[in-house]
């Protein structure tokens, strides 16, 4: 996770937690592999990384805004508490992107076959 500490302190002051989010950034490699139908001769092999800048924000992570009524102490020991990534963003991420990450990897497979002459 990028940015906690800005995010948490000062960030409070304005309660940026909630309505910013803490940031994530989550990496795919897909390796992709090109054959042809008949022969199962390799036509090209190439990786397309993917890397995406999410925000997320749940109350259970988010509370420590409040620390504005105790001079940003919680905000601080929030920020360190809560650096981990949250595994509940996981499943959030796959659903959100999921078709429009197929659709990429698709126009990057369509895009090799025409340089490819397939």
């Amino acid at each position: 996770m990028r940015g906690w500490k800005l995010v948490n302190n000062p960030g409070f002051l304005i309660f940026t937690p909630a309505w910013h989010g803490y940031i994530y950034e989550v990496k795919y490699t897909v390796n992709c592999t090109l054959t042809k139908s008949g022969t199962g001769e390799t036509i090209d092999q190439f990786r397309i990384p993917i890397a995406l800048n999410v925000r997320h924000a749940a109350i259970n992570r988010t509370w420590t805004e409040l620390s504005w009524l105790e001079v940003s102490v919680i905000a601080f020991v929030g920020g360190l508490a809560f650096i981990a990534y949250d595994e509940s963003v996981t499943p959030l991420v796959s659903e959100k992107v999921d078709i429009p990450l197929g659709k990429y990897i698709a126009q990057e497979i369509v895009k090799r076959i025409n340089e490819n002459n397939v």
